[in-house]
């Protein structure tokens, strides 16, 4: 069926991994109610288990369907929409598929294992950065800057760079190491 003309019915769908994720998944449903009037029709945790995932995405996507789901926020891991979006057009069932920002969900790699008719009904927040030309910014530019003259390794200067201000910090803080001396280094 086709969503456009209906209104839409929102679920969260998120892994859970403990009793934190689950607190969280409570908090942001709280907070759809009172901040923007949403309210979800069902949150759905699944879990991340190789071995059940393919079940758990066909007994969740029904329960979707039924409960009349036409947008899903997704909050989990890369993997599983793969077996969440074949098990959706089995069933016939063409919700949309909102990302959360949850990590690489929305990189090629994993994107181009999901089932490609559903995955054009997803949109959403991405954590993934623009590409940037490492010539104008970052930690190349910053070595070029500073030295004159391209890094001697520049594949790796983003490595290197951490450990670096970490030490940096270190001799900021001075002989009496404290997280309070630390912080005062990181922060001043």
């Amino acid at each position: 069926p086709d969503f456009a003309d209906q209104e839409r019915v929102f679920a969260y769908l998120y892994l859970e991994t403990s009793d934190v994720s689950t607190q969280t998944a409570e908090d942001f449903r709280d907070r759809l109610r009172e901040e923007w009037d949403v309210e979800l029709a069902t949150m759905i945790p699944y879990t991340l288990d190789p071995a059940r995932l393919q079940e758990q995405a066909t007994t969740i996507v029904a329960a979707l369907k039924e409960a009349g789901v036409t947008s899903i926020v997704f909050a989990g891991d890369p993997i599983a929409p793969r077996d969440f979006t074949l098990a959706a057009t089995d069933q016939e069932y063409f919700p949309e598929w909102i990302l959360s920002g949850t990590v690489l969900v929305d990189t090629n790699a994993f994107a181009r294992t999901y089932d490609q008719e559903q995955w054009r009904n997803a949109f959403g927040m991405s954590n993934t950065p623009v590409p940037i030309d490492r010539r104008q910014s970052g930690f190349f530019f910053l070595y070029e800057w500073f030295n004159g003259e391209e890094p001697p390794a520049g594949d790796t200067i983003g490595i290197l760079w951490q450990p670096a201000l970490a030490f940096a910090l270190l001799q900021g803080n001075g002989p009496d190491l404290t997280p309070e001396n630390y912080t005062a280094a990181m922060l001043g």
